[in-house]
């Protein structure tokens, strides 16, 4: 997966967040982080999906990679 090109479109459309957004790899240890600035933003890969091939007598297979972002808010009145 690319994900400096999701960073880089993230950091151009939300100019607020750009020096507080990071690549994880675990969900959980994200939740787990009391100390994360905000409003951050974490940018996640889920998971590749292949297609079947397109072709029959060579490998063209389309791959689509998923990914989720995060957003860390501060709830605090």
């Amino acid at each position: 997966m690319k994900i400096t090109p999701i960073l880089t479109q993230l950091r151009g459309q939300c100019p607020s967040l750009a020096n507080h957004i990071a690549v994880g790899v675990d969900l959980a240890l994200l939740q787990g982080n009391a100390d994360l600035p905000t409003p951050s933003a974490h940018v996640l890969p889920i998971a590749d999906v292949a297609s079947n091939s397109t072709a029959q007598n060579l490998i063209a297979q389309p791959i689509r990679d998923r990914f989720e972002i995060v957003l860390a808010l501060d709830a605090t009145d």
